[in-house]
């Protein structure tokens, strides 16, 4: 399978490094949303770069399957090994990859996630990047472009990736319509909304923020198992959340919404506090303090939604 062709919109961005395919940046950042495909606008750029078949990847030959199968010896990826964080020791492994010799043409690294780097590692990125060896190609991925150093950025050249259009998702198959207003943008969520139990995992995140805006402390890893023992479970329930009070916003009927608070002001506090919790659950090993944390900053954001807005 030639990547390259199943990529979903990033037009401008496909086409713009498919024209500088052999002249590439030395670093790319791309950041945006999970899901949306910036890994695999990556991945579809190195297949065609290693194929030995077809100028634009035949996605057949070993060449391109060892891409997909994370084989292939001059593309090395560095990513979170199950741990929190990317670590100083990882980026010692790129160093030593890059610093074999070899017949190839270039060597790639992916660095995913990148903004999940230390702080010691991300100097020690950085020092590869102010010397980068010849034919030597980073990718970044972030879901934001903030966490990463600002010298780490002023060396790479950097590509947003926004969330893929309504049209975009439809054509994927097994997206079911009704969950595409829920996804985000993100092919990963229509795909995990419209699959078996798809459906119970949407009502029960909405059932979550409502009990959080609405009923008293509870034990929270009994009541919503999926949120704390599911890989990334709240990296699904956040989203659906934010889409909740959008929704709200707008007027939009759905179910759950009359748990939430009528006044705008109030909404967008909450809305406010969902955006610190993102951030919180992807920096802290402890998600039930993130969201006792939340629990308590929504009910003061219904209290006193402007000092929440402003101060």
């Amino acid at each position: 399978m030639a990547l390259i062709n199943e990529i979903l919109g990033h037009n401008i961005h496909r086409d713009n490094l498919l024209h500088r395919l052999h002249e590439l940046p030395s670093s790319m950042i791309f950041y945006g949303p999970p899901g949306v495909g910036k890994k695999m606008l990556a991945k579809g750029l190195l297949q065609i770069l290693n194929c030995s078949r077809d100028a634009q990847a035949c996605g057949h030959c070993s060449h391109c399957t060892r891409c997909l199968e994370k084989k292939n010896e001059m593309i090395l990826e560095v990513n979170l090994k199950e741990k929190k964080s990317i670590s100083v020791d990882q980026i010692r492994e790129i160093h030593e990859f890059i610093s074999l010799k070899t017949l190839s043409a270039a060597r790639f690294v992916v660095i995913d996630p990148a903004d999940k780097l230390t702080v010691q590692a991300s100097n020690a990125l950085l020092k590869m990047l102010e010397e980068p060896p010849e034919k030597t190609h980073f990718f970044l991925l972030s879901e934001t472009l903030s966490s990463l150093l600002p010298t780490i950025r002023s060396r790479s050249s950097i590509f947003r990736f926004k969330p893929l259009s309504e049209e975009n998702l439809k054509t994927i198959e097994g997206v079911k319509e009704s969950v595409i207003t829920w996804s985000r943008g993100r092919a990963d969520m229509a795909l995990a909304l419209s699959d078996e139990g798809g459906e119970q995992g949407l009502n029960e995140a909405r059932t979550m923020l409502s009990t959080l805006l609405t009923s008293p402390p509870i034990d929270w890893k009994k009541s919503y198992p999926n949120f704390f023992q599911e890989q990334n479970g709240h990296r699904f329930f956040v989203p659906i959340w934010e889409e909740m009070i959008k929704k709200k916003l707008r007027g939009e009927s759905f179910s759950g919404q009359d748990h939430l608070p009528q006044e705008d002001s109030t909404l967008l506090a909450i809305f406010e506090q969902v955006q610190n919790l993102r951030g919180e659950l992807s920096r802290s090993f402890d998600k039930t303090l993130c969201l006792e944390n939340f629990y308590y900053q929504a009910r003061q954001a219904q209290k006193n939604p402007e000092a929440e807005l402003w101060n």
